[in-house]
């Protein structure tokens, strides 16, 4: 499964490497474009997220928690929104 492929390949990345602290700038824009429309309607309801177009979100984040929590809520929200799409057809 690709998920736990992610997974394992995260967990190389950052093996032995457990005092690294991993830090953002003051300010940092994340931009993410989605395959589809549904899953950047659902990352929408991200607090602050503008639309880039059809497919496109922009945010900015702060810090690192910021980001981290970003990224994990477009993940499912965008997961969501295939199962959704998926179970459509």
């Amino acid at each position: 499964m690709a998920a736990e492929r992610f997974r394992a390949a995260a967990r190389d990345v950052v093996a032995g490497h457990a005092g690294l602290c991993p830090s953002v700038p003051d300010s940092l824009y994340v931009e993410v474009e989605f395959t589809i429309p549904l899953a950047c309607d659902y990352a929408m309801y991200v607090p602050e997220a503008r639309r880039l177009g059809r497919l496109g979100l922009v945010r900015e984040v702060g810090s690192t928690e910021d980001l981290i929590r970003l990224i994990s809520a477009r993940l499912h929200l965008s997961a969501h929104a295939t199962a959704t799409v998926a179970t459509r057809r």
